[in-house]
């Protein structure tokens, strides 16, 4: 552990050397530019990769990023809510959700049970 933290430490005071030696010879910008470019190139390509090598996690992830400004961050859990009757108001007359409780619960329904979370949910999210 201590020759990892001696190991930082002097890549830190070279990192610190090369920093003020572009300041003093003015090229600070272009080299903190060229060092963005390259971190930049570098996360493209391995996000690239992993697109190549996880096609269907990679179009989910990107319909969740594309959709959640327009239904929301958690739109891939209040969809099927929605879909089964769990609305923001409550349930939805005549919808799954109100069918599954006239059966199974009445008007008591269980604190902590999975129908209570997707009443939860469906109202707040």
């Amino acid at each position: 552990m201590e020759g990892m933290c001696h190991a930082a430490t002097e890549k830190a005071g070279a990192v610190g050397t090369a920093f003020y030696d572009h300041a003093v010879a003015g090229t600070l910008g272009t080299a903190l530019y060229d060092h963005a470019a390259e971190a930049a190139g570098t996360v493209a390509t391995v996000l690239y990769d992993h697109a190549v090598a996880h096609p269907k996690s990679t179009a989910f992830t990107a319909a969740s990023v594309g959709l959640a400004p327009v239904l929301g961050p958690a739109w891939p859990l209040t969809l099927p809510l929605k879909a089964l009757g769990f609305g923001s108001l409550g349930l939805v007359a005549g919808s799954t959700a109100a069918w599954l409780q006239s059966t199974q619960y009445g008007a008591y329904v269980p604190a902590g049970s999975l129908f209570s979370l997707a009443q939860w949910a469906g109202m707040t999210l």
